[in-house]
């Protein structure tokens, strides 16, 4: 049962920050901050952070089961296929680590408006302003995470189900409060 306990607090931990994933985007889809502004960027990094966790390998936990990556026979797959890749890709190459080459690759391929390794001094009469170049998550990949976030849900929901059910046949239905150790 420990490997199938380990699997459950996986699940339940991805669940969680499926629903941390959710909760950013919809309360920066409802306060429509400026995409350009600190406090916009801050909460994309949590968004994307949260919604990468389950996907990343944890020291005695694990990540994933793979399957959480193919959406093929899904409604929208190339949708959720490519903000999924979007999402793991704005995680390791420019919020959670700065990939130089990664970000000349984007503007090479116009896809970035400033080259990442460009620094701007904006200089005006109350003093000065540094920009750099933003990942940036606009509305409508916004909704798209929304919408990829409720796709894993869904899945995630089905496994705990299954889980529920197979306890309750082991068990012959005793209900109650169970505790699954990983240790």
């Amino acid at each position: 049962m420990k490997g199938r306990s380990k699997h459950f607090l996986r699940l339940a931990l991805a669940e969680q920050a499926f629903l941390e994933a959710d909760a950013m985007a919809e309360h920066i889809l409802a306060n429509k901050f400026a995409t350009d502004s600190h406090l916009y960027q801050a909460c994309v990094a949590g968004l994307v952070t949260s919604y990468t966790r389950p996907f990343t390998e944890s020291e005695g936990l694990g990540r994933l089961p793979k399957d959480f990556d193919d959406f093929t026979g899904s409604a929208d797959s190339t949708t959720l296929d490519r903000t999924h890749t979007e999402l793991m890709l704005g995680r390791n190459k420019v919020l959670a680590h700065f990939d130089l080459k990664y970000g000349e690759a984007k503007f090479q391929a116009g896809e970035y408006h400033t080259h990442p390794g460009d620094v701007v001094l904006c200089l005006h009469d109350k003093g000065f302003d540094i920009q750099t170049q933003l990942f940036v998550l606009l509305p409508a990949a916004l909704i798209a995470s929304r919408q990829l976030i409720a796709h894993q849900r869904a899945k995630i929901q089905k496994l705990q189900s299954d889980f529920a059910i197979e306890v309750l046949k082991s068990t012959r239905g005793q209900l109650g409060n169970y505790v699954f150790k990983t240790s």
